[in-house]
């Protein structure tokens, strides 16, 4: 919306984490945001993955209890 950022799906592959990649790509694309004039991002993470969620902590994003994700699947379309 030109005011602020949303990651989806960020995610490095098992055999490749503790090695700085994730931090790094996070990073890179908070980088290129504040490059546009955009300084707030948004992350997205499933409730039922711990390991993200304490990543994600670690790395210094704060989980916010202010606002609900809602969704829609049109007809037709994959419920995903």
């Amino acid at each position: 919306d030109g005011r602020r950022g949303d990651l989806h799906h960020l995610a490095v592959a098992p055999s490749h984490r503790r090695r700085g990649i994730g931090a790094a790509l996070a990073g890179r694309c908070l980088e290129a945001l504040a490059e546009q004039g955009i300084f707030k991002c948004h992350l997205f993470v499933r409730v039922d993955n711990p390991e993200a969620r304490a990543f994600w902590k670690r790395v210094g994003w704060t989980v916010r209890d202010d606002v609900v994700m809602m969704s829609r699947t049109v007809s037709g379309g994959e419920d995903v």
